[in-house]
C-alpha cells in the first residue's frame, strides 16, 4: 500500500485540524437547504441582490 504524500510542511495533524474545522459546516442547514442555495456574487451587487430577496419575500425595504 502506498502512503500519501502530503504538501511540504502539512502533515496527518495539520489535516485532521483543517477538516475538523471544516466538515461540520457542511451539516449546516444553508448547504443542505431545498428552497435556498449560496452562491458568491460580486460585493457591488450585495444591496441590489437583498433589495431582490426582500421584494421576493414580500418585505419592504
Amino acid at each position: 500500500m502506498q502512503q500519501n504524500e502530503y504538501p511540504r510542511g502539512w502533515d496527518a495533524e495539520h489535516v485532521a485540524r483543517i477538516l475538523n474545522h471544516y466538515e461540520p459546516r457542511l451539516n449546516k442547514p444553508a448547504f443542505n437547504a431545498q428552497n435556498r442555495k449560496l452562491m458568491e456574487i460580486p460585493p457591488e451587487l450585495v444591496p441590489m441582490v437583498r433589495e431582490l430577496i426582500a421584494e421576493f419575500e414580500g418585505r419592504v425595504v
